[in-house]
């Protein structure tokens, strides 16, 4: 699953991602492994981000947090346990 959301994410920016480094854990037995990860990335633009996937809860989370140097841009997926995405664009200033 994880795999489309790196494909959107690649779309997303209009760059390759040059370097990632992860944790993934195994929480839900019931689940095959592992079903959560937490990463950070760095782009070939030289944008740095996190991407972090948690399945093993009720609501599902998916988090996009792309830092470049006007501002950040987050998309979340399951926001408060609601289907659809809440997405956040912050400027360099932080508004």
């Amino acid at each position: 699953m994880g795999v489309h959301f790196i494909a959107g994410l690649r779309m997303l920016v209009g760059c390759e991602v040059v370097s990632v480094s992860a944790m993934t854990s195994h929480v839900d037995l019931i689940l095959p492994p592992p079903d959560n990860l937490s990463s950070v990335f760095h782009l070939e633009n030289g944008c740095s981000g996190v991407f972090v996937m948690v399945v093993s809860s009720r609501s599902p989370k998916i988090l996009w947090r792309v830092v470049g140097t006007n501002g950040t841009l987050q998309i979340e997926r399951g926001f408060q346990g609601q289907h659809g995405y809440l997405v956040s664009l912050y400027d360099a200033n932080g508004q």
